[in-house]
């Protein structure tokens, strides 16, 4: 594992409203292949599944990811880590 410290970030400021969320995921899960159909889960399946369930508390919809993520995955060996998080304003 290496970690580059020599790194420049860009500080944004996000303002979320009520019932907004923020979702960080990192890239393990787009780039996981599925060895029958040789093809990665996708931005575009990540983003579908996100948008039918963003009305979801965020310990649902990282349940569902994870169950939608496993189906696909199926047999196939984790290939990267995978980080899920979601914050979302409530008042």
């Amino acid at each position: 594992m290496a970690i580059e410290l020599a790194v420049n970030y860009k500080e944004v400021t996000l303002k979320l409203d009520k019932n907004d969320s923020l979702i960080l995921l990192t890239d393990g899960i787009i780039e996981q292949m599925n060895s029958n159909t040789k093809n990665d889960y996708g931005d575009e399946r990540l983003y579908r599944l996100l948008a039918n369930h963003i009305d979801k508390t965020p310990a649902e919809i990282i349940e569902i990811l994870k169950s939608d993520f496993n189906d696909f995955k199926g047999e196939t060996e984790l290939q990267d880590d995978i980080t899920k998080l979601i914050i979302k304003r409530l008042k």
